[in-house]
């Protein structure tokens, strides 16, 4: 009877923990990976080479939920008037998808990929444009994780900042002190806030539009990268902890480990389905999180 009950126990433990669906090959460098609900479609965007190259050799698939690649290179830096040297964090906009570039934010049509407008930061400019998200204000966030390399070398340069690029299509510094090397962001809607992840550090933060500084609101095992909303807690990404972490309710769990390098994970929402992208694996992971 102790025997039964274990193996229930354990069963029960194993069907609420994330179940791989598939793994998505032959993408080169992925970071990001962005869900379009109303199309239905995936996007990754890939840097094909080193993270500040600027060799406009870049592009962004776009992947069906099944897994399938529909077009391997639906943006391709250097072709069709495309310009896109390492992309990395995605958002979208109205028909806009917008993309990081090193220094700069670039705009395509969601739905053709056409090119639309680029736009730099405001001085001192933009060092590492990492991950993006659409606010409330229908304004464009993007951090900058001032990130400089040498070789393989990563060098920290504050202070960081938080780019915001409104509707009339202008660039501002919207917050601007330590936050550890800011990368994933997302907006909180429930609590009026952007929670922002550190990827040098072992913290969360949150900052509310209009405030000039950020607070921490977690700390746990550092290294994070992307971060998505899921129900009440977070998913977020952990470079240095190799997996997915859930936080809830005052704890964290790494509910999915020995990852390479995981990035800016993404979320369908419809089928509770958490997007990894692996930059050193080159592979986008796809992991069903059950019902909510």
């Amino acid at each position: 009877m102790r025997a039964l009950f274990a193996l229930i126990m354990v069963s029960t433990v194993v069907a609420e923990l994330p179940r791989h669906v598939v793994t998505i090959t032959d993408l080169q460098g992925p970071v990001c990976v962005l869900h379009d609900p109303e199309q239905d479609v995936y996007f990754v965007s890939n840097i094909n080479g080193a993270g500040t190259a600027r060799d406009n050799k870049g592009y962004v698939s776009r992947v069906a939920p099944d897994g399938t690649v529909t077009v391997h290179k639906f943006i391709e830096g250097g072709r069709s008037g495309v310009i896109l040297n390492a992309p990395k964090g995605l958002a979208i906009l109205g028909d806009e998808l917008w993309v990081a570039d090193i220094d700069s934010v670039r705009a395509f049509n969601r739905r053709t990929g056409r090119p639309l407008r680029a736009l730099h930061m405001p001085p001192p400019g933009g060092l590492f444009l990492n991950e993006m998200a659409a606010g409330p204000d229908q304004a464009i966030y993007v951090t900058d994780t001032r990130l400089e390399f040498h070789g393989d070398d990563a060098r920290h340069l504050g202070p960081d900042r938080v780019f915001r690029i409104g509707k009339d299509g202008r660039a501002t510094t919207a917050l601007e002190g330590n936050l550890e090397a800011p990368s994933g962001i997302v907006w909180d809607a429930p609590h009026r806030r952007f929670l922002i992840t550190a990827l040098q550090g072992p913290h969360i933060f949150e900052w509310r539009p209009g405030r000039s500084t950020a607070s921490s609101v977690w700390q746990g095992v550092g290294g994070y990268d992307g971060i998505i909303l899921d129900g009440d807690g977070w998913l977020v990404s952990s470079l240095s902890g190799e997996g997915i972490y859930a936080i809830h309710d005052g704890r964290e769990e790494r509910i999915i480990d020995r990852l390479i390098t995981p990035a800016a994970i993404g979320f369908d929402v419809n089928r509770r389905h958490l997007l990894v992208p692996s930059f050193e694996g080159n592979t986008v992971q796809i992991w069903s999180m059950g019902a909510q």
